[in-house]
C-alpha cells in the first residue's frame, strides 16, 4: 500500500470545521458588553494623556510669554517643570500602554472570561458534531467551504442562549424564518449584504422582539441548499420553505450598494396565505447604521402580526 494512501485513508477519518472567531465576538451579546467596558477603561487612560498633554502645552506657554522677565535661576525652574510633567507623562504611556501595561492586563482582565466561554462553546459544538479539528478562518483566504463544514452559526447560538428571555413553559410565540436578502448588485453581493442583514435581523429580533421566535440561519440555509438555492431566493421557494420549517411567517429583504449609500426593502409574508402583507424600504449612507434603520423596519412590519 503507497504512502500516499494511506495519508489519503488517515484524512478520510478526520472530520473538520471551520469557525469565524471575528463574526463570534462581533455577535457574541457578552463579548459585546466586555467590548463596551473596555472602551469606557480605554476612555480614562486617554483623558488622563490627554490632561498631561495640555499641563505641558500650558507650561511651554506660561515660560515662553515670561521667559524675557526670568532670571536665569527662574527659567532653569520652568524648565524643568516641564521636563517633569513630560516625564510623567511618558512614564504613564509606558505603564499603560507598555509591554504588559495596564491597557492589556485591563483587556485580559475582562475578556479572559468572554475568550473560555468561547473556547467551551466551541468545544461543545465541536463534540456534537463529532468533530476532530476546528479551524479558524477569521483574517485567512479561503478559497471554498463545504456546506455544513462552518459551524460559526452554532457557537453564537450556544453562546447567546443565557440571553434568551425567559418565556412561559408553553410556547406561544410566533414563528419567523428570515431569508438572505436578495442582493440587488454586484457591489452588494461582494460584501455578503444579502447575509448579514439576514443575520442582523436575527439579532433584533433575539434582543427586542421577544414574543416571536426564528428559525436560526444554519436552519435556513440548509434548507436552502437542499433546494439548490445559495444567495438570492424568489419569493415562491421562501414560502415553501418557510412552510417546511413549520414557519407562520417569513422575512424576505432586498439590499442594494451605491456609490453613496445602501438601499433596502423590508418584506414580511403569511405562510398559511402564501401573501407579502407588508413592506417598508429605507436607505442609510453607512453600513454601520444599517442595523438602526433595519430594525426600525422590522419594527414596522411586525405590526402586521395581530397579537394573541
Amino acid at each position: 500500500m503507497s504512502g500516499s494512501l494511506i495519508v489519503l485513508i488517515i484524512l478520510a477519518a478526520v472530520k473538520i470545521g471551520i469557525i469565524d472567531s471575528d463574526r463570534i465576538v462581533t455577535e457574541y451579546l457578552g463579548a459585546r458588553e466586555v467590548k463596551s467596558q473596555i472602551e469606557e477603561e480605554i476612555s480614562k487612560f486617554k483623558s488622563k494623556v490627554i490632561e498631561l498633554q495640555q499641563e505641558i502645552e500650558r507650561a511651554k506657554r506660561d515660560y515662553e510669554s515670561q521667559k524675557l522677565m526670568l532670571s536665569e535661576t527662574a527659567k532653569a525652574a520652568k524648565l524643568k517643570e516641564i521636563s517633569d510633567i513630560e516625564g510623567e507623562l511618558n512614564r504613564y504611556l509606558n505603564e499603560v500602554y507598555g509591554a504588559n501595561g495596564l491597557a492589556q492586563k485591563k483587556y485580559q482582565e475582562l475578556m479572559g472570561p468572554i475568550v473560555d466561554k468561547i473556547n467551551k462553546a466551541i468545544k461543545m459544538v465541536a463534540e456534537e458534531n463529532d468533530l476532530t479539528i476546528v479551524f479558524d478562518i477569521a483574517g485567512n483566504d479561503v478559497a471554498y467551504v463545504k456546506e455544513g463544514m462552518d459551524l460559526t452559526d452554532l457557537v453564537i447560538e450556544e453562546l447567546n442562549r443565557e440571553y434568551e428571555p425567559s418565556l412561559p413553559a408553553i410556547e406561544t410565540r410566533k414563528n419567523l424564518c428570515v431569508f438572505p436578502f436578495y442582493e440587488g448588485n454586484r457591489e452588494a453581493q461582494e460584501e455578503d449584504l444579502g447575509k448579514f442583514c439576514q443575520r442582523m435581523v436575527n439579532d433584533i429580533i433575539r434582543r427586542r422582539f421577544s414574543r416571536f421566535r426564528f428559525q436560526e440561519h444554519f436552519t435556513v440555509s440548509r434548507a436552502m441548499s437542499k433546494r439548490g438555492i445559495t444567495r438570492n431566493i424568489e419569493d415562491r421557494d421562501a414560502f415553501e420553505i418557510g412552510r417546511g420549517l413549520a414557519a407562520e411567517y417569513i422575512i424576505l429583504g432586498t439590499i442594494t450598494k451605491k456609490i453613496d449609500r445602501y438601499e433596502f426593502e423590508m418584506r414580511l409574508g403569511e405562510v398559511k396565505v402564501e401573501r407579502i402583507i407588508a413592506t417598508k424600504t429605507g436607505t442609510s449612507t453607512r453600513k454601520e447604521d444599517l442595523q438602526e434603520y433595519l430594525a426600525a423596519l422590522l419594527s414596522e412590519v411586525l405590526k402586521s402580526i395581530p397579537e394573541e
